[in-house]
C-alpha cells in the first residue's frame, strides 16, 4: 500500500537497484501499477492534489516517451515524483499496466511481439501472427488469442457513476485490441488532428491534445464527477532525434494548459508509460539473425525494443544461449529466461515466462540492434532513463 511518501528519483533508483549486473526493475509500489488508485483516490479526497475541484474534472495526460529529466526540465506541477515502468520498458506492456494497475507478469504483454499460444508468434497491435511452427512466413493472417480483461480504472471510475471520456489521438490508428483493452470503459472521441502526422510533430501534437481536451472540458460533467484521458504519443519522435527543444518546447506549452486547466478547477495529472536512451544500432544484427535461424529455434524471435528473446528448439537451447552471448558481448545480458525471476523482473505466478522465449537478452549499454537503423533513442531494457516515469499533478483550485 502506498503510504503517500515519495522517494526521490536517487533513493528509487537505490531501492529498484538490481544485484549484480545494471538497472533498474519495478519499484514494489511506486510504480505505474499505482495510477489507478491515485485516480480513483481523487474522488475520495476533500483536499489536496489527489482530490475534485470545484468542476470535479481529472485530466489525465499519458505522455509517450517522457523521461524523468525531460518532465524535471519543462514542467512547474504542485506534485511532480518518479514512477518506475515495467519490464519491458515498452508502450504494450506499461499503458495496459498504467490503466489496470497489473503488471506484465500478470496481464501477459511483454511487448509488441510475443508467444500467445504453442504454435503461435503474436503481435498485439496488429492482431496478426508474427510466425507460426508451421508457416514462419504467416506475417498477415489473423489469429484468436485473448487479451488482458483485467478491469480498468475507467471501469472503476464508470460504476462509481462518473463520465469517463478518452480522447486516444494516435491509438486510432492501432489495428488491434490492445488499444480496446487499455481504453476499455472509456468513451473514445475521435480526435480532431492528423494522426499519426502529428507524432512526428511535438508542438503541433500538444496544440491539438490541448485543442481536443479544451472542447470536452467546456460541458459541464455530470454528478459522479468526469475524468478525461489524453494520448500525448511524443515517443515516435523522441525515437529519432531525442530530448530536443521541440520536446521541451511541447513539455512547456503542456505545462501551460495543465495550469490554466487546474486554474479553473480542474484537477490536472500527467504521467509517461516509459522514457527512452540514446542507442546506436550494432553490427550484430546478422549474427543474432543466425541464432534466431529456423534450424535453431521453434518460432522467429520476439521481442521489445531494447530487450529480445528467441524460441530455441530443446536441443538447441545452449546453442543459441551462446549465439546470442556471442553475438553481444558485453553489450547485453542474455541469460537464460529463468535468471528473470531471480532478477525479480519476472513472477514465477504469472504468465510472462509462458510468452517470452527461453533466451533473452536485456540491452545493458548504449549499443543494440535496432529495429529501425535510423532511430537514434530506443526503450525496452532496465536504465534509468527507460524505466523512470515521471508523475505530474497541477491541484486544482478548490
Amino acid at each position: 500500500m502506498f503510504d503517500g511518501t515519495w522517494l526521490s528519483p536517487d533513493d528509487l533508483s537505490k531501492a529498484c537497484a538490481l544485484d549484480a549486473v545494471p538497472g533498474l526493475r519495478p519499484h514494489r509500489v511506486q510504480s505505474l501499477r499505482l495510477i489507478p488508485s491515485l485516480l480513483l483516490s481523487c474522488w475520495d479526497r476533500p483536499t489536496g492534489a489527489f482530490s475534485l475541484g470545484h468542476t470535479r474534472t481529472v485530466i489525465v495526460l499519458a505522455t509517450d516517451g517522457i523521461g524523468w529529466s525531460a518532465a524535471e526540465r519543462c514542467w512547474s506541477p504542485d506534485l511532480l515524483a518518479p514512477l518506475t515502468s515495467t519490464f519491458p520498458s515498452t508502450s504494450t506492456a506499461a499503458w495496459l499496466t498504467a490503466t489496470t494497475g497489473v503488471a506484465p507478469t500478470i496481464h501477459g504483454v511483454p511487448g509488441p511481439v510475443y508467444r500467445a499460444r504453442p504454435e503461435v508468434l503474436f503481435n498485439c497491435v496488429t492482431d496478426q501472427a508474427a510466425g507460426r511452427i508451421t508457416d514462419w512466413t504467416a506475417q498477415d493472417t489473423a489469429v484468436e488469442v485473448d487479451l488482458p480483461s483485467h478491469r480498468t480504472v475507467f471501469e472503476e471510475l464508470s460504476d462509481r457513476g462518473a463520465s469517463v471520456t478518452a480522447l486516444p489521438g494516435d491509438l486510432t490508428t492501432v489495428p488491434g485490441r490492445w488499444a480496446d483493452a487499455v481504453l476499455r470503459g472509456a468513451t473514445a472521441v475521435a480526435p480532431g488532428g492528423d494522426w499519426p502526422a502529428l507524432s512526428r510533430r511535438p508542438v503541433q501534437a500538444v496544440r491539438s491534445v490541448v485543442e481536443d481536451v479544451d472542447a470536452v472540458v467546456a460541458g459541464r460533467p455530470g454528478a459522479g464527477g468526469r475524468l478525461v484521458w489524453a494520448f500525448v504519443h511524443l515517443d515516435p519522435y523522441i525515437h529519432r532525434h531525442g530530448y530536443d527543444g521541440s520536446i521541451d518546447a511541447a513539455l512547456a506549452r503542456l505545462d501551460q494548459a495543465a495550469r490554466r486547466w487546474s486554474r479553473s478547477g480542474h484537477t490536472v495529472v500527467a504521467h509517461a508509460d516509459h522514457g527512452l536512451t540514446r542507442t546506436r544500432p550494432t553490427p550484430a544484427v546478422d549474427m543474432m539473425t543466425a541464432a534466431g535461424a529456423r534450424a535453431l529455434c521453434r518460432l522467429p524471435a520476439g521481442g521489445a525494443g531494447r530487450t529480445r528473446w528467441w524460441y530455441p528448439k530443446p536441443s538447441h537451447h545452449g546453442d543459441v544461449l551462446a549465439a546470442v552471448g556471442a553475438a553481444l558481448g558485453e553489450d547485453a545480458l542474455v541469460v537464460p529466461a529463468g535468471r528473470l525471476v531471480d532478477l525479480g523482473l519476472v513472477a514465477t505466478d504469472g504468465v510472462l515466462l509462458d510468452r517470452i522465449g527461453e533466451v533473452v537478452a536485456i540491452a545493458l549499454g548504449d549499443r543494440f540492434p535496432l529495429v529501425d537503423p535510423a532511430d537514434r533513442y530506443e526503450h525496452g531494457s532496465l536504465t534509468a532513463d527507460e524505466m523512470l516515469a515521471p508523475l505530474a499533478v497541477w491541484a486544482p483550485d478548490h
